[in-house]
């Protein structure tokens, strides 16, 4: 590379990875200044136990010194239910608090609609199975070609139209 561009000073991957971490840094710096009074949405996607997860994401709120939390978006996992109650009974006495935090769970919508299209679909699972038989049926043998032929013919078509 030194013959292609002889002026350029190649770091080595300690250097950068300091350089990565000195920019983090200084932006989480900057969140926290832009962040700090203001009322803060979580949202979180672990898939641990309960009280993992829970004291992880308290661990990361009390390290941006976050104290408004207004919600918490979690998936509809039991799990995400022991998150909630550890953080409720954590931050109860924060002055962000709200209602209660009657309202603090607030439930992942993209796990909801994929939970009511896996049980929709799980009630046409023989139908949607019947047709992949079929469809298999169709490219494994001759029947492809003879429906090709048939439903070209029907449709006043020749193979050289295409």
């Amino acid at each position: 590379m030194s013959l292609i561009l002889p002026n350029y000073d190649f770091s080595s991957r300690i250097i950068v990875a300091r350089q990565c971490l000195k920019i983090y840094q200084e932006e989480k710096q900057k969140l926290k200044r832009l962040i700090k009074g203001k009322r803060v949405c979580i949202t979180s996607d672990m898939y641990h136990k309960g009280e993992t997860s829970a004291s992880a994401i308290e661990s990361c709120l009390l390290d941006w010194g976050i104290e408004n939390l207004f919600t918490v978006v979690l998936g509809n996992a039991w799990a995400n239910d022991v998150v909630i109650t550890h953080l409720k009974e954590k931050i109860g006495d924060w002055k962000g608090v709200i209602m209660g935090n009657n309202y603090l769970h607030v439930r992942c919508n993209a796990h909801i609609l994929n939970s009511i299209v896996k049980e929709g679909l799980s009630e046409q699972n023989e139908l949607i199975s019947r047709v992949k038989n079929v469809v298999k049926y169709v490219k494994s043998s001759s029947a492809e070609l003879l429906l090709s032929s048939h439903m070209l013919r029907r449709l006043n078509l020749t193979l050289m139209d295409f």
